[in-house]
């Protein structure tokens, strides 16, 4: 068995965070814009990504990968040294 541990992606969820106390009047995408800054690759992760992880490890191609956690947080747990 495998698990994916998404990190940032743009969700409603991320976007709930992003708006804060402000609701309506919050940037959002000025938000987004700092969030992604905390990560190595600069930027937040997007849905689709994610999807793709979960497709390959759902293939045949990933019959060899087992019992592992896949991070797919843009580096922010390894660049701030989280396991």
């Amino acid at each position: 068995m495998n698990s994916v541990s998404p990190g940032s992606i743009r969700t409603p969820i991320l976007e709930k965070a992003a708006r804060g106390d402000n609701g309506t009047d919050a940037d959002v995408e000025a938000a987004y814009k700092r969030f992604g800054e905390a990560h190595p690759l600069g930027r937040i992760g997007e849905p689709e990504e994610v999807a793709e992880l979960i497709a390959f490890l759902c293939s045949s191609k990933a019959g060899f990968c087992t019992g592992a956690d896949y991070k797919i947080d843009g580096g922010l747990t390894a660049g701030i040294g989280v396991k």
